[in-house]
């Protein structure tokens, strides 16, 4: 699973966002750089969650730079690129692009874990991520009425032989 996958990922049962990424493999796979690509991706991604990803798992290496802003005028902000399709891109904002493609395209997740904030588990095997919801679960996390009642019972009985 690329990092680009895991940016576009929530939680398929509360659809809570972003997931937490916790790798046990991960395999660097070089592709092609595609700059086109890359400033076309940038308006989808959640930026400070790639930025924080990307940080946190320690891609970044010595001597590159994920600024705090995205490397493209998407809001009125980031940095600015080049104003017509003929004009080269700036040394810097090349650079970083350049870095967010890698991380992003070639950065692959083999094998580990993905979680979101109620503490559910996705496990990630052979770079592929187990996104299935378990059966009594529904999509829009409610469960079934007779789970909850089930889950009730147990806590009641639980409470009266504590007392």
């Amino acid at each position: 699973m690329r990092i680009l996958t895991h940016n576009l990922l929530c939680n398929p049962r509360t659809k809570s966002y972003p997931l937490r990424l916790i790798p046990t493999e991960l395999e660097h796979i070089e592709s092609e750089y595609n700059p086109s690509f890359i400033l076309n991706i940038l308006p989808k991604l959640d930026w400070p969650v790639f930025r924080t990803t990307a940080m946190d798992l320690g891609l970044v290496e010595n001597g590159e730079v994920l600024p705090e802003v995205p490397p493209v005028n998407v809001l009125g902000n980031g940095i600015p690129i080049s104003g017509t399709g003929d004009e080269p891109i700036p040394n810097e904002t090349e650079k970083v692009l350049r870095t967010v493609h890698r991380i992003l395209m070639d950065t692959h997740i083999k094998e580990g874990k993905m979680v979101s904030v109620e503490g559910d588990e996705y496990i990630i095997s052979k770079s592929i991520p187990n996104m299935l919801v378990s059966a009594g679960e529904s999509a829009s996390g409610s469960g079934n009425g007779k789970d909850k009642e089930k889950e009730k019972e147990k806590n009641e009985n639980r409470n009266d032989m504590e007392n």
